[in-house]
């Protein structure tokens, strides 16, 4: 509990900003389900499309394996606690937080509309963690069945999601394909070139994918800090939002870019939303680099 209360502290400070935890956490979704939507994008869908686009993704083959093998679990330890109770065992405070968890993170998962199949991560997450902490009171007097029961669990995922899943297991063994190893190319690659061109590390970089530039410490632009999510609502937003919540949008970023030019700007990486700031580098002759890493575009600013 005294972690818990630490690690929610920032969230202390981030309630008394009330205008942007409201923002951040609704009016965001409802802006960009009207972005989704002027874009031709999935429809804001219903309670009732939503409920069975969750019931489509949850019934899957390789998730029902996990998400029944899980329930079985669970169910086992609370019929344990159940037998117990006379005895006065509890279930332990750990189960009943992964309990609160999961109920919360039902409804968060269904709110968003349109709804994705990330959005259901965070609830079967908190299932594992129910089992976690409903299971470790029963270790020693369940080992045996835990050695049965696992090890088929395991089989049986592998058998049905297996073969969807090949090229993924198998990238596994090069690690040039790892995501930390490729980000880290990107960023080198980004260094290299503003070395080649003769420019330092001054100045900023605009993008809106700035984990690339982070990881090659340099700086970038508190204003697209997000990459894509704020930017491309931002022009729902009013200027008088887009200064209290940091933001820049494909109308306004050139404006942004005129009071502080960037000594480079990297594209590639997020489709059509990129096309304002590739328009910006070429309207102000930015030379586009020839080799980069990831079929990134870069453009440094000329001397």
């Amino acid at each position: 509990m005294g972690g818990l209360a630490l690690g929610l502290l920032p969230l202390v400070g981030y309630l008394f900003d009330w205008d942007r935890f409201l923002f951040n956490n609704l009016g965001y979704h409802a802006l960009n389900t009207q972005w989704r939507l002027l874009t031709g994008y999935a429809g804001a869908m219903s309670v009732a499309a939503r409920l069975d686009f969750a019931r489509q993704i949850l019934t899957r083959t390789d998730n029902l394996i996990l998400i029944a093998g899980v329930l079985l679990a669970i169910g086992l330890s609370f019929g344990r606690f159940a037998d117990q109770r006379p005895t006065g065992r509890r279930l332990p405070p750990g189960a009943l937080l992964a309990m609160l968890l999961f109920l919360v993170a039902v409804p968060t998962a269904l709110a968003p509309a349109p709804s994705f199949f990330q959005y259901f991560a965070l609830p079967v997450s908190c299932l594992f963690l129910l089992l976690i902490y409903a299971w470790a009171p029963h270790a020693a007097a369940d080992f045996r069945w835990r050695r049965v029961l696992l090890p088929m669990l395991v089989l049986v995922s592998v058998a049905f999601s297996g073969p969807g899943l090949q090229r993924s297991i198998t990238r596994l063994l090069d690690p040039q394909t790892w995501s930390g190893v490729y980000v880290h190319q990107v960023a080198m690659s980004i260094r290299q070139a503003l070395e080649t061109a003769g420019v330092g590390p001054i100045g900023k970089i605009a993008t809106l994918s700035p984990v690339y530039v982070i990881e090659a410490n340099l700086p970038i632009y508190p204003q697209l800090a997000t990459g894509p999510f704020l930017f491309r609502v931002g022009d729902l937003l009013t200027p008088a939002q887009r200064q209290r919540f940091v933001g820049a949008s494909p109308q306004t970023v050139h404006e942004l870019l005129d009071a502080d030019p960037p000594v480079a700007i990297l594209v590639g990486f997020e489709g059509d939303l990129d096309a304002s700031l590739r328009d910006y580098a070429k309207q102000h002759n930015y030379a586009q680099q020839d080799t980069m890493a990831g079929g990134a575009e870069l453009y440094i600013r000329p001397p």
